[in-house]
């Protein structure tokens, strides 16, 4: 193999597809970036077996080939690289790359490239696109409230479903409940549940696409893939089993009692400031909020800081209500609504309370209240 590409072209490649690397696995070859030189192109390729991805740049391709380079080692020396030509040349005769740029030159061992897991291969038959804007929006907003843990491994994941009524995604932990839809018009039908850590590498995939670009979503048996124009391709596995049905099991019998509306702003940085004088047990710092006829008063203490006490202004319909939030769970949906006003519902101190935005008719972010000393 040898071949001539831009460094910068090659170092956003490369920095794009080394989020795909393995991390703790036993196998060293999935520490490695596959470097394929074709006619005019050099693709870059990583795996988890989980994830891949994919990337191109334009290259003068002397030889075609192929070989495995150790992935962060790659990243790091060709992002510190002078901008200019990089020269790569790779014998056929063992598995080492060297590469020069001016009058340096570096050796990297790499590994045989027929021991590179195959990557997974779309259905072409399936493929639609969609804009990547309207992905990246929805899977932002909602994939935060995700599980991190594996208690219940299907909820580790977003539910991304495309049907007649558009666009939907959904993330929830058991606690709370992200959503998101919007009208998308599309005869193609979606229904995969993708997991969180493929979720957070496709966000910064989609955060790369041009304004108006279109991403391609294709499928297997068992994964999903993302293309953008660019040639940029990530596929995830399907999350296998049954997404439960989140808002039913949340939905309030009795109605909602409370109704309040509020300037975002203000709730979110009266709640921060509350937070940061309640006692932080493993990450939770419990908020209290009393939702009086006129105002909201937010209230915190700590046996070693102190307390806190803080209201604004609101316009409360229904009963007065006493309740308690874990600040982070609160603070990280209401940030997720693109509106100036946040409209807030509870059914009681201890039943899920249902937030939107007076402008932002796509998004809903559901919590659970901790529960009360008696």
């Amino acid at each position: 193999m040898k071949l001539s590409v831009d460094q910068k072209p090659f170092s956003s490649a490369l920095q794009i597809v080394h989020r795909a690397i393995s991390s703790g696995s036993s196998h060293p070859i999935l520490s490695g970036i596959l470097i394929t030189a074709q006619e005019g192109i050099v693709h870059c390729s990583a795996t988890d077996l989980e994830t891949s991805i994919e990337c191109v740049a334009s290259a003068q391709v002397e030889i075609p080939g192929s070989i495995v380079l150790p992935g962060r080692e790659l990243v790091e020396m060709v992002n510190r690289i002078p901008t200019g030509s990089v020269h790569i040349a790779a014998p056929e005769d063992r598995h080492q790359a060297i590469l020069t740029w001016r009058a340096s030159e570096y050796v990297l061992n790499g590994y045989p490239p027929d021991q590179f897991p195959s990557l997974p291969t779309a259905d072409e038959s399936t493929g639609f696109s969609i804009p990547a804007d309207v992905v990246n929006d929805a899977l932002r907003r909602t994939a935060f409230a995700a599980a991190s843990d594996d208690a219940m491994p299907i909820i580790c994941g977003v539910r991304l479903k495309l049907e007649d009524e558009g666009l939907k995604a959904t993330g929830t932990d058991g606690f709370r409940i992200a959503v998101w839809e919007k009208e998308v018009t599309s005869t193609d039908a979606l229904d995969v549940v993708l997991p969180r850590e493929g979720v957070t590498d496709l966000l910064r995939i989609l955060g790369t696409a041009k304004a108006g670009e279109d991403v391609k979503i294709s499928l297997s048996e068992n994964h999903v893939f993302f293309e953008l124009e660019s040639g940029t391709r990530l596929s995830t596995i399907i999350l296998e089993g049954k997404y439960p049905d989140v808002i039913s099991m949340v939905s309030s019998p009795g109605g909602y009692k409370t109704e309040l509306v509020v300037d975002k702003a203000e709730f979110v940085s009266a709640c921060e400031r509350a937070a940061l004088l309640s006692d932080d047990n493993k990450g939770v710092r419990p908020v209290r909020l009393h939702i009086m006829d006129d105002r909201v008063v937010f209230k915190a203490s700590s046996a070693e800081l102190g307390e806190a006490y803080d209201e604004i202004e609101g316009d409360v319909t229904g009963d007065q209500l006493d309740i308690l939030f874990q600040s982070r769970y609160l603070l990280e949906g209401i940030r997720n609504i693109n509106s100036d006003d946040l409209a807030m519902s509870f059914s009681d101190s201890e039943g899920a309370a249902m937030m939107t935005g007076i402008d932002d008719e796509e998004y809903a972010y559901i919590a659970l209240p901790m529960k009360q000393k008696s």
